[in-house]
C-alpha cells in the first residue's frame, strides 16, 4: 500500500501536517479615483454658478519656462439658450490646487504671470486681486469672444509661467463655469427683504453697555459717509455675527452675505436728517443730536481764509514808469544787466507802501522802471 497522501488531502489548500488553509480569489487591481471635474470654489453673492462647461485643465508648476496649453470648449444648446440673457455668463475659474486638497474650498487664484487668448483675441482682465488679500480676486468673463453657435468649438489659449511660489506639491486648477451674474440692486432688494435690526434692540444694547459699572460711556460721533465711496449712506447694514466672506472697510472684520442685516436705528437717523448733514453725535443712552458745531467753525475758519486770500492774491501791474535821476550814470554795454537805481527802487518801495494801507479799497501795485533812456549813447567809432 502506498504511503502517499490521499486525493483529496492534496492540493494548495492543504500544507504539511494535514492543516487547512483557505484560499481567496486574487484581489482585483486598486481602481485610480474619477478626475474631478470641477474644483468647489469659495461662493460668492455676485456669481451664482450654474454649470461647468467642458473639463478642467491642469496647470502644472513651471520653475522658469513658459508653457501653452490649449483648452477645447464647446457650448451646448441650452448653455446659448442661457447666454441670450446679459445676466449669464462664461468665466474662467482658477485655483492653487494642492495634493490632498480636492475636496477643500478654494480661493479664486491665477498664475502670477498668465495670458489667455479665446478663439485668438487677448483676454484683456485683472488677473490679479487686493495685495495681501486673499479671495479678492474675480473671475474672468469671457462670454463676448465665444462663438455661440450650435456645435461650434472654441480653442481657450493659456500661457503661463513662474509659478514655483506654488509649492511642490501644487498645480493650479483651470475651469470654465456658466454663471448668472447678480447686479448690485438685486442684492440690495435681497438684504431690505431679509433681516432687521430693530431700532429698540440697538438702544437696548447701548444702554446695556454705558450701565456697565467698569466702563465710563461718552458721546460718539459718528459718520453717516460711505468710507469706500466718501457719499451719504442710503441703506446702512451691519452684522449680528463673523463669518469668512465680507471685510468691513472699517473694522476690518470680516462678515458673510447673509449675515447682512439693516440697521432701523441709522436708518432712522438718515430719514431725520437732511442731504448735507455727514456726521451726528450719538449718546451713551440712545439719544442723537446734528454735529452742528463742526460745521459752524469749518465755516468761520474758511471765511478768515478767504478774507486773507482776496487781499494776498489781488495784484494789479502797471505800465512801466520812468523815473529820471540828476547824476550822470556810467554807460554799459547792452547784453549787461544793470540793477535799478537806488532812487528808483526807493520810489517803488515807497509807492507800494503807501498803497498797501488800504487793502480792501486798492490793490497792490508793482512799478517797473526804466533808466535806458537815462544812458548815453555810444559813441560810434570813427572811420579810419
Amino acid at each position: 500500500m502506498s504511503s502517499a497522501s490521499p486525493p483529496s488531502l492534496r492540493g494548495p489548500n492543504y500544507v504539511a501536517g494535514g492543516s487547512y488553509r483557505p484560499s481567496y480569489p486574487p484581489a482585483p487591481p486598486r481602481s485610480q479615483p474619477a478626475y474631478a471635474n470641477r474644483i468647489a470654489f469659495k461662493p460668492s453673492p455676485f456669481y451664482e454658478v450654474a454649470g461647468t462647461i467642458g473639463r478642467a485643465m491642469d496647470l502644472p508648476i513651471l520653475p522658469g519656462n513658459r508653457q501653452t496649453l490649449n483648452f477645447p470648449v464647446t457650448l451646448a444648446t441650452t448653455d446659448l439658450e442661457r447666454l441670450k440673457t446679459r445676466s449669464w455668463r462664461v468665466m474662467l475659474y482658477c485655483a492653487m490646487d494642492t495634493n490632498g486638497m480636492q475636496f477643500a474650498i478654494h480661493d479664486i487664484a491665477f498664475p502670477h504671470q498668465l495670458e489667455i487668448k479665446v478663439n485668438q483675441e487677448d483676454v484683456k482682465a485683472n488677473y490679479k486681486g487686493l495685495k495681501n488679500k486673499p479671495g479678492s480676486t474675480k473671475p474672468v468673463d469671457i462670454t463676448d469672444l465665444l462663438r455661440k453657435t450650435p456645435n461650434a468649438g472654441n480653442a481657450i489659449q493659456v500661457t503661463y509661467a513662474l509659478t514655483q511660489k506654488a509649492g511642490p506639491f501644487s498645480k493650479f486648477t483651470l475651469v470654465a463655469n456658466l454663471v448668472k451674474k447678480r447686479s448690485a440692486q438685486e442684492l440690495t432688494e435681497q438684504i431690505k427683504r431679509g433681516h432687521v435690526i430693530s431700532k429698540q434692540k440697538v438702544v437696548q444694547e447701548m444702554v446695556s453697555k454705558a450701565n456697565d459699572p467698569d466702563i465710563v460711556a461718552t458721546s460718539t460721533v459718528m459718520s453717516l459717509k460711505d468710507p469706500l465711496s466718501m457719499s451719504r449712506l442710503d441703506l446702512p447694514c451691519r452684522s449680528t455675527e463673523q463669518a469668512p466672506t465680507w471685510t468691513c472697510p472699517i473694522c476690518n472684520k470680516v462678515v458673510s452675505f447673509e449675515a447682512l442685516c439693516v440697521d432701523q436705528y441709522v436708518q432712522e437717523i438718515l430719514n431725520s436728517t437732511s442731504a448735507d448733514t455727514d456726521q451726528v453725535t450719538i449718546e451713551p443712552d440712545g439719544r442723537w443730536s446734528k454735529n452742528v458745531a463742526t460745521d459752524e467753525s469749518a465755516n468761520q475758519n474758511g471765511a478768515a481764509h478767504d478774507d486773507d486770500g482776496d487781499e494776498d492774491d489781488l495784484v494789479e501791474i502797471v505800465d512801466p514808469v520812468k523815473i529820471f535821476k540828476k547824476e550822470n550814470s556810467t554807460a554799459l554795454p547792452s547784453h549787461i544787466t544793470q540793477t535799478p537805481p537806488l532812487s528808483s527802487r526807493e520810489a517803488s518801495a515807497a509807492t507800494s507802501s503807501a498803497r498797501t494801507g488800504n487793502k480792501r479799497s486798492s490793490a497792490a501795485v508793482i512799478v517797473i522802471s526804466d533808466d535806458d533812456d537815462d544812458e548815453e549813447p555810444v559813441r560810434p567809432r570813427k572811420r579810419q
